[in-house]
């Protein structure tokens, strides 16, 4: 008894450090997901039973679209979507919104959406994916010889300009790109403070709708 209470002590700790922060980290990926059509169209996460991603993603790849969880197949189809906003005519415009919100019952993401501003020059994480040509085979030919991966992506962004109404860009370590739209920006807390909208290669530059904006939006 003397013992585990010696190590429960020590434990408590030991999860003060980044091990245990890391740990955390892990498990929260794991709500973040790709989402797929005949290929790879956006990203996604959870946030509690919600499921969120660019409204683009949903118009430009159209419905049904699916996402895996632990194992198991959920279908964003018109049965679950509780809201959508996106625009071509207004694709570009600091003022308008592109998000898209799913439901279902039995999800309970610790995911949160800030209700915060991010400010110039402060350091964020990206969590997305990409599909990816992959050898398999060194003994096929090359056309029989690669196939088709979808790899997690984690990387840096640092905020560039100041909040403009529903809109902030940022610079990357790593270009992202068409299939990356949809993923979340997480600061130090974990919390979700934007979700990727668009960017350009020159300059490497993405533009991300700030998750204070889409709260107001779906009146979270």
């Amino acid at each position: 008894l003397i013992f585990l209470a010696i190590f429960a002590r020590n434990w408590r700790k030991m999860c003060n450090f980044a091990p245990c922060q890391n740990i955390i980290i892990m498990d929260i990926q794991n709500y973040i997901l790709p989402i797929m059509g005949n290929t790879l169209c956006g990203c996604g996460f959870f946030v509690g039973n919600r499921f969120i991603t660019a409204g683009h993603v949903v118009v430009k790849c159209n419905l049904p679209l699916v996402v895996w969880f632990e194992g198991k197949k959920y279908t964003l189809d018109f049965n679950n979507l509780l809201q959508i906003c996106y625009s071509k005519e207004i694709e570009g415009r600091i003022s308008c919104a592109d998000f898209a919100v799913f439901a279902f019952d039995n999800i309970n993401s610790p995911l949160d959406l800030a209700d915060y501003t991010p400010t110039n020059g402060q350091v964020l994480r990206c969590i997305t994916y990409d599909e990816v040509h992959a050898k398999t085979n060194n003994n096929m030919p090359a056309i029989f010889a690669y196939e088709q991966k979808i790899v997690k992506i984690n990387t840096n962004a640092i905020v560039r300009t100041e909040h403009q109404e529903n809109f902030f860009a940022c610079d990357t370590k790593s270009i992202l790109h068409e299939g990356n739209s949809g993923c979340p920006l997480i600061d130090s807390d974990n919390k979700i403070v934007g979700i990727l909208h668009g960017g350009t290669k020159i300059p490497e530059c993405c533009v991300f709708q700030s998750a204070s904006s889409i709260r107001q939006l779906i009146n979270y």
